[in-house]
């Protein structure tokens, strides 16, 4: 079967914006097969350091079929990879190779981000527990080059609208939705019954839906030993998903997500209230005012 038999959605932006949440609220409706993991990268260009896929376009598309799972009378597939909104050439790839695509983006106001990514990268243990938030911005503030790793690009990635643009340019507004995190966060069901109306999907699965936020920031005891944890997790989830037979699926995940939450629950404590210094909150405002004025101009209601 070919590639474009099937109607596309994907889900490309932002990071630290609810995209994982939303990528399972649209994975279970029934008309939907999303791809065996969140993050295919299938599209992604190297525009900066991320780990590639298992498939990439430089394979042809055709191989885009192994990125998806099977799915019984689903005839819309679905992806989402958040760095995609930072590649122009991913949107050019993209408009090239699917014939029938329509893309999703979440933004988020930029300052709440940086503090989400930051408290995102000591939970990964991928900057010094004792580095304050100021230190963390004015480090971006100062230098973003093509080596920077994605932990260190939150600041300059709350221009939405400087690479929004590139996607309203090429695939046209009636293609694209734009939400906003609040959105999601305050009313999931309005916000998924919007984004159903726009894929034309039945919006009434979600009357009854249980809404449950994932992939939240926490602040763990042990970074290191959380991440050899995180990184188990996710393997387990993504050997098992590829080989277990449908009835098992629900049983397994269901024994899965009690494990994981007494993980949680004695290995991570709850954040204390972190508040920018006003000259920095400042500083931020101006740098992010005009890009704004545009990104809210576009947001779906």
């Amino acid at each position: 079967m070919s590639v474009n038999n099937f109607q596309y959605i994907i889900i490309g932006g932002s990071t630290k914006c609810a995209t994982t949440s939303v990528f399972a609220y649209l994975a279970n409706h029934p008309s939907i097969a999303s791809s065996k993991v969140k993050e295919s990268r299938f599209f992604w260009m190297d525009e900066y350091p991320l780990k590639n896929g298992a498939y990439n376009i430089v394979d042809g598309i055709e191989s885009y079929e192994q990125v998806f799972l099977e799915k019984t009378g689903a005839n819309i597939r679905l992806e989402a990879t958040p760095d995609y909104l930072y590649s122009r050439d991913t949107a050019l790839a993209i408009k090239e190779n699917l014939e029938d695509v329509k893309l999703i983006f979440i933004v988020r106001n930029p300052i709440e981000r940086i503090i989400s990514w930051y408290k995102f990268a000591k939970q990964l243990n991928l900057i010094l527990a004792t580095e304050t938030i100021e230190a963390y911005i004015n480090q971006q503030l100062n230098y973003v080059g093509n080596d920077a790793p994605q932990h260190l690009r939150s600041v300059e990635q709350g221009l939405y609208g400087k690479y929004l643009k590139h996607y309203f340019e090429i695939f046209g507004k009636d293609k694209i939705c734009v939400l906003d995190y609040e959105q999601i966060s305050s009313n999931p069901l309005k916000a998924m019954k919007s984004i159903a109306d726009f894929l034309k999907i039945d919006a009434a699965f979600y009357e009854s839906y249980s809404f449950e936020v994932l992939n939240k920031s926490v602040q763990v005891k042990d970074a290191k030993s959380f991440n050899t944890y995180r990184n188990l997790r996710r393997s387990l989830r993504r050997n098992f998903k590829n080989i277990m037979p449908t009835f098992l699926k629900a049983p397994f995940q269901n024994a899965f997500k009690k494990v994981d939450n007494m993980y949680m629950e004695r290995n991570t404590t709850n954040y204390d209230e972190l508040i920018l210094e006003p000259t920095m909150y400042a500083k931020l405002e101006r740098y992010y005012e005009a890009d704004q004025v545009w990104v809210k101009s576009i947001i779906k209601h």
